[in-house]
């Protein structure tokens, strides 16, 4: 759906429309929160239905949240535990919006890797200065006290997580798919996704 500057082609757009004409019901599955593929829909004029945060939140047409799957408080609590053990910044996807345990400049710096890898003729001045404006970095909310955070009730839906070392992202996996009742996947070959 997503062309490599995360926009929606307008040949993209054309065929959406074709198939909506023929009575095709259009729908969006993505890993992404609802705040992130809202705007994509609202420049495109696309209303559909949302698979949001891999499978764990849905939306009808109009952006109403029609069913959820939340990750329990004693899972979210153990995954942000085994997390912090290791080092691995995540972002941390709730009802709330996307939240990170990372400093402000800790979570700039993973934006950048992330551009650079995307964007692998950029130098890192280069990647710098767009990972400043991208809602990746914008978008995030800062946790300063995890167990404030986890008591105000907030409804935990999806972990992400990058990491450079492919084996410690393979071993993260294995170390948090222990855990019962969770779902450990990855969109690229350097991040573990959690829901």
């Amino acid at each position: 759906l997503l062309n490599n500057d995360h926009d929606i082609d307008k040949e993209t757009v054309d065929a959406i429309r074709k198939a909506e004409e023929a009575g095709i019901i259009f729908a969006i599955s993505t890993g992404r929160e609802y705040e992130s593929v809202k705007g994509l829909l609202e420049k495109n004029n696309i209303k559909a239905q949302c698979i949001l945060s891999n499978g764990a939140e849905y939306r009808d047409e109009d952006g109403n949240i029609l069913d959820v799957i939340n990750i329990k408080k004693e899972n979210a609590k153990k995954i942000t535990e085994i997390l912090d053990e290791n080092k691995l910044s995540a972002r941390i996807f709730t009802d709330k919006g996307v939240f990170t345990t990372s400093t402000r400049e800790e979570a700039f710096q993973e934006v950048v890797f992330r551009t650079m890898i995307f964007n692998e003729h950029l130098t890192e001045t280069e990647a710098r200065e767009i990972a400043k404006n991208q809602e990746f970095f914008t978008c995030l909310q800062y946790i300063d006290d995890i167990d404030k955070f986890f008591e105000s009730g907030i409804e935990v839906r999806k972990f992400v997580a990058f990491h450079k070392d492919i084996k410690f992202i393979d071993k993260m996996k294995k170390v948090i798919g222990e855990i019962e009742g969770l779902a450990i996947s990855s969109s690229f070959r350097d991040n573990i996704e959690i829901t």
